[in-house]
């Protein structure tokens, strides 16, 4: 049966809380959320446990093998602390995993259906739980462990005998029960005496303690096959490197350097010049401050705040980097991101900009499958402004008198989306559409893609595939942002994505991305555009 999880303990704040789970499949999922580290079934072992790459918890863990557990099926039991934080992650953490949450007596259901327990004894433990005195539960636990049920009717000296065996037990119930309060006491004690330490020792740690290295390495190959041009190849690296630091709990600050120029959607670098060296550039320099739980104010330059499904650049390059405020905010359901970005914050130039916009979504959990969707509004005031970036329009219309050119529309930018991501034959899968209509030009005003993913490269020997279609007419999305390797970064175009990757290890990963485009498609000449790139790339 499909695994079910359950808090065994009292939802209240306390030492520790205990989780149980049970059904087919269920340790595939705690592999998952232990980071495929290993378990021993009837060993008690201390794991972490992740929501995506967020430590939820270092907790007690011990597994049981169907059919010897108490329900017959595979089962594991999660010993976690016990603050209603904790509780409420992990209550996500298993939802997100796929598993259900169980109802009333789901457990011993269980156990009765695979034989692990009679009708009568899964009634009696119903009735022992519920007893109020000595003899309800004599009674219901007699039942429950089989002495009551034979010959209960033919030898009163042999229910006499069950009787006193019943009693002793109570006994030892009681005693355990009297145990078990002592225990609690000092758990408590040392519970108390290990947030005093804690206490003391925050008190004295360096925040320096907290700094985290982080980056990518990356080499490519790429080669061009474009109408009216000669035939393409070439070599390029990309490396980035991300310093973090937490002042405090609520607070993070970071900076980054990446290879390439100036290019505000790429950091890659070409290689040649007889070996000459390469440039270095300011990629990250932001703040991070948590107002209060879900809600994050960000400023700075700093990755892009806007929701992008399936991960695509229709609006935005992945590359590109928010410069100056955002406000995000991540509920149960709800989510709410807006920016406000400076395209040029000196006024003493005549193309001193400020963009800005929001988006607002919905995200909902159904079984295994998570939906989000929701639409944004950007605007972006830029007719009559010369090009913010290398004299380039990327595909939008343009004024031009004489040798000068501008933009000949602003952009009023409405988006809608949506991302359904779930699980098929135990690979994640991911589903995905995005809608943008320009509502300040007059034509070629809209751009849409649809796309998949399939699989996951992270894991060891683990791999992925991906397909994308998306239509990007000249003035619906501004071209120096959207995905600079579609189409050669320009607008006025259309055509497929072809993705796919294979991880040898966990740090390592080999894509193959294929792009079959046209550009010009309404105001050029209508040409191919074929461009494939080969990648090897490396995390730390």
């Amino acid at each position: 049966m499909h695994p079910v999880f359950a808090l065994a303990t009292p939802p209240a704040k306390s030492a520790i809380c205990i989780f149980r789970v049970s059904g087919e499949g269920c340790l595939k999922g705690l592999s998952k959320i232990i980071k495929n580290k290993g378990f021993e079934p009837g060993r008690f072992h201390v794991r972490s446990f992740y929501s995506g790459d967020r430590l939820v918890d270092k907790a007690g863990l011990l597994v049981f093998k169907g059919p010897n557990s108490y329900t017959g099926e595979d089962s594991f039991e999660v010993y976690a602390h016990g603050s209603l934080a904790v509780m409420s992650s992990f209550v996500s953490l298993f939802k997100d995993v796929g598993f259900d949450e169980a109802v009333g007596g789901e457990f011993t259901k269980r156990a009765f259906l695979n034989n692990k327990m009679s009708l009568n004894e899964a009634e009696a433990l119903v009735d022992f739980i519920d007893a109020t005195d000595d003899k309800g539960a004599a009674l219901s636990g007699g039942s429950l462990f089989g002495d009551l049920s034979s010959n209960i009717s033919s030898f009163a000296d042999e229910i006499d005998q069950i009787r006193a065996q019943l009693m002793a037990l109570l006994e030892r119930v009681e005693s355990l029960e009297a145990e078990n309060q002592q225990l609690r006491v000092e758990v408590k004690q040392t519970a108390e005496r290990t947030d005093a330490v804690a206490v003391s020792t925050e008190s004295k740690r360096n925040w320096t303690n907290t700094i985290a290295v982080s980056g990518d390495l990356r080499a490519r190959y790429e080669s061009f096959d474009i109408d009216d041009r000669d035939d393409r190849e070439r070599s390029r690296v990309r490396a980035r490197l991300t310093v973090k630091a937490k002042p405090t709990d609520n607070t993070e600050v970071g900076i980054g350097l990446a290879s390439g120029g100036d290019d505000p959607v790429s950091t890659n670098q070409t290689l040649g010049g007889g070996a000459s060296t390469k440039d270095v550039r300011l990629d990250l320099a932001y703040f991070k401050w948590q107002v209060k739980p879900g809600l994050t104010l960000t400023g700075g330059k700093s990755k892009n705040p806007f929701f992008r499904p399936g991960g695509n650049g229709l609006l935005w390059d992945g590359d590109l980097r928010h410069e100056g405020l955002s406000l995000a905010y991540s509920g149960d359901s709800i989510f709410l991101n807006t920016g406000l970005h400076f395209l040029e914050s000196d006024t003493k130039r005549s193309n001193a900009r400020i963009a800005y916009g929001f988006q607002s979504g919905y995200k909902s959990q159904i079984g295994a499958s998570k939906l989000t969707a929701g639409l944004g509004y950007f605007k972006i005031s830029a007719a009559g402004q010369s090009s913010w970036y290398d004299e380039d329009f990327f595909g939008n219309t343009v004024s031009c008198a004489g040798d000068t050119c501008v933009y000949a529309n602003d952009f009023n930018e409405l988006e809608l989306f949506a991302e359904l991501k779930t699980i098929v034959r135990d690979q994640p899968l991911t589903l995905f559409a995005d809608y943008v209509q320009n509502q300040e030009a007059s034509d070629n005003d809209t751009a849409w893609a649809l796309g998949f993913k399939f699989g996951k490269a992270g894991n060891p020997k683990t791999w992925e595939l991906g397909y994308t279609y998306q239509d990007i007419e000249a003035d619906a999305v501004i071209g120096l942002w959207s995905d600079s390797d579609f189409a050669g970064g320009d607008t006025d175009a259309k055509g497929h994505i072809l993705r796919g990757a294979w991880a040898p290890s966990k740090k390592w990963k080999i894509g193959l991305t294929y792009f079959i485009n046209e550009t010009g498609v309404e105001l050029g000449d209508g040409n191919d555009y074929n461009r494939l790139q080969l990648d090897w790339a490396y995390k730390f």
